[in-house]
C-alpha cells in the first residue's frame, strides 16, 4: 500500500467569518496568500470559496478571477473552485460560470435536489439554524450542469451529502455525462440531513459507489447526540482507508483492490490549523511524525498527476 497522500486545503467556506475565526481568509488578497502557504506546506490542492467585500458569500466570476490569477502567477498548486454557495442563497447558473470562464482544474458539485440544515436544542426545544438549502431543481438541471463541467474541461468533484446524493451519481452515470474516474467526496457530519460520521456508514457509501472511482470523506466535529460516535473531523481516502485527523486517530479496514488505489485528498479548514503541517501527527505507516516545520516527504505536491486524471 502506497503511503504517497495528497492534500487539499479548504481556505475559507461558504458560512463563518473572521467572528469565527480572525485567520478566516476573506478577500482575495488574504485567499491567495494562504493558497500560496498552504502549497508550498505541501498541499497538491487548494478549495476555494469567493467573498465580497462585506465578507459575504459570492458567485462573481471577476471576484474568482483575481484570487485564481494571483496563485497561478506563483504555484501551479491544483485549483479546486467552489460552485457551492447555495447555502448562501446563490443561485446555480451564477455558481457554475466559474467553469467557462475560469476553467479550474477542479470545482465542487452538490449533485441533490438540497437538503435540511439544523439541529435540535434540547434545552431551548427549538431548532436552530433551521432551513432548506436548494440546490439543483430537476434531472435536466442537473444534467446541464454536468454536461457544463464536460464541456469546459473541468473535472467535477462530486459532493454526496446522503443517499439520495448517491443515487443521481449513478443517474448521471447512466446518461453518459460523468468522466471516469469519478472523483467524489462524501460529505459528513453536517447538522441537519447529512449522514453522521462512523466508519460503517462510511464503509455502507464506499460499497455503494459506482466502480472506477477516487473518494475521500470529509466530516465535522458536530453531533447531534450524546449516543451518537463524537469523531474529530477527518479525511479519508480511498487509496489509504485511513483518516487523518489533528489527534491522530486512525481507522484500517481491510485494504481496497490494488486497481482502485489511487491518492487522493483529505481538507481541512485552514484557519483551524498553522498553514505548516502539524507536527504531532503520524503521517506514514513507519509512525514517525514530521518535525517542527517539515513538511512530510508524504505530503509531497503532485499537481501534475491529478490533471492527467
Amino acid at each position: 500500500m502506497s503511503d504517497k497522500v495528497i492534500v487539499t486545503c479548504a481556505l475559507t467556506g461558504a458560512q463563518q467569518g473572521k467572528e469565527a475565526n480572525p485567520n478566516l481568509p476573506e478577500q482575495p488578497e488574504e485567499i491567495v496568500e494562504q493558497a500560496l502557504d498552504a502549497a508550498r506546506a505541501g498541499a497538491a490542492i487548494v478549495h476555494i470559496h469567493a467573498r465580497d467585500r462585506r465578507g459575504k458569500a459570492t458567485a462573481d466570476v471577476g471576484v474568482f478571477r483575481e484570487i485564481v490569477e494571483g496563485i497561478r502567477a506563483k504555484s501551479d498548486v491544483v485549483l479546486n473552485l467552489s460552485t457551492g454557495g447555495a447555502v448562501a442563497g446563490l443561485p446555480l447558473e451564477a455558481r457554475l460560470r466559474v467553469l467557462p470562464e475560469l476553467k479550474p482544474e477542479i470545482a465542487s458539485f452538490s449533485c441533490g435536489s438540497g437538503s435540511l440544515l439544523g439541529r435540535y436544542d434540547p434545552a431551548s426545544r427549538k431548532w436552530l439554524r433551521d432551513r432548506f438549502v436548494p440546490l439543483v431543481l430537476s434531472y435536466t438541471e442537473m444534467e446541464a450542469a454536468a454536461r457544463l463541467f464536460k464541456d469546459s474541461g473541468v473535472r467535477p468533484e462530486l459532493e454526496i451529502y446522503g443517499t439520495s446524493f448517491l443515487n443521481n451519481v449513478w443517474h448521471l452515470r447512466e446518461a453518459g455525462v460523468l468522466e471516469e474516474p469519478l472523483l467524489i467526496n462524501l460529505v459528513m457530519n453536517i447538522p441537519g440531513e447529512c449522514i453522521p460520521w462512523s466508519p460503517k456508514n462510511v464503509l455502507f457509501f464506499v460499497e455503494s459507489l459506482p466502480p472506477n472511482n477516487r473518494w475521500v470523506v470529509t466530516a465535522g466535529r458536530f453531533t447531534s447526540s450524546p449516543s451518537r460516535c463524537r469523531w474529530p473531523w477527518a479525511g479519508m481516502s480511498g487509496s489509504a482507508w485511513k483518516t487523518t485527523s489533528t489527534s491522530s486517530a486512525a481507522c484500517s479496514p481491510a485494504p481496497m483492490p490494488r486497481s482502485s488505489r489511487r491518492p487522493w485528498a483529505f481538507s481541512t479548514p485552514s484557519a483551524r490549523r498553522s498553514p505548516r503541517p502539524p507536527s504531532r501527527g503520524k503521517s506514514s505507516a513507519s509512525g514517525r511524525g514530521p518535525e517542527a516545520g517539515e513538511a512530510p516527504a508524504s505530503w509531497t505536491s503532485t499537481s501534475a498527476s491529478l490533471r492527467r486524471l
